[in-house]
């Protein structure tokens, strides 16, 4: 995962151009309908990238935390959506530490292209901690990415029946 994080440290306003081009309420249309809606809600983006879903999530009124570990693509995201709700930490999956420290539980958890960077070996640990994070009730929406990895971005497939197997 290290060599992940320095392609998207060395790359940061670059990729932040390519994922803020498309706004977050299109890249998650299919998911709308799974959003937990209302009052007092926190959301947990994991591998939040350029802060595009972050903000797009407390636009709905969610407090947020964004979990990035590539410091140049977490420091573009503050500068993009300078917001208030949204709380901006350095950590990275299979763990989470930094986030289970704050001892929060999540109406919704995001992984938006992101579980293609966790190695299969880490899947599982990496599942149960979030499970541990949500809310009764909450909700992990997660998108899978398809196709062969980037050269400087090391990936592996993430097959759905994996991702139901661990839910």
């Amino acid at each position: 995962m290290t060599d992940t994080i320095s392609a998207y440290d060395a790359q940061a306003e670059s990729f932040a151009v390519r994922y803020e081009s498309v706004p977050a309420d299109v890249v998650h249309a299919a998911l709308l309908e799974f959003i937990p809606r209302g009052r007092d809600l926190i959301a947990l983006d994991v591998g939040a990238g350029s802060g595009r879903d972050a903000a797009w999530l407390a636009s709905l009124r969610y407090e947020v935390v964004a979990a990035e570990p590539a410091a140049g693509m977490r420091q573009e995201a503050q500068r993009r959506h300078p917001d208030p709700r949204i709380r901006w930490l350095d950590d990275r999956l299979p763990d989470l530490s930094a986030i289970h420290r704050l001892g929060l539980a999540f109406d919704l958890i995001l992984l938006s292209a992101v579980w293609m960077h966790v190695s299969p070996p880490a899947r599982a640990r990496a599942f149960r901690k979030l499970a541990t994070l949500l809310k009764p009730g909450g909700v992990i929406l997660m998108s899978l990415r398809e196709g062969p990895p980037e050269p400087d971005r090391p990936m592996w497939p993430a097959p759905p029946g994996e991702v139901e197997a661990f839910a």
